[in-house]
């Protein structure tokens, strides 16, 4: 499954679109990106993954490996 990145400049936060409030809304200090990889090279070692998203982005791989 494709996800869309946003990366939160001020808070170096990464989100994955539509999986938690915080990315449900692209405000202007956000920047979309198609991967995550994309995000990283954009952003290097200043990111740090969202809780909730990733949390919500490793329940569905896996219920999907099952």
């Amino acid at each position: 499954m494709a996800y869309k990145y946003l990366y939160n400049e001020s808070t170096g936060a990464l989100h994955i679109l539509g999986f938690c409030p915080h990315s449900k809304i692209k405000p202007v200090k956000y920047k979309l990106f198609d991967t995550e990889q994309e995000a990283y090279t954009y952003a290097g070692k200043r990111i740090k993954a969202c809780k909730i998203c990733e949390s919500k982005k490793e329940n569905i791989l896996h219920s999907q490996a099952k």
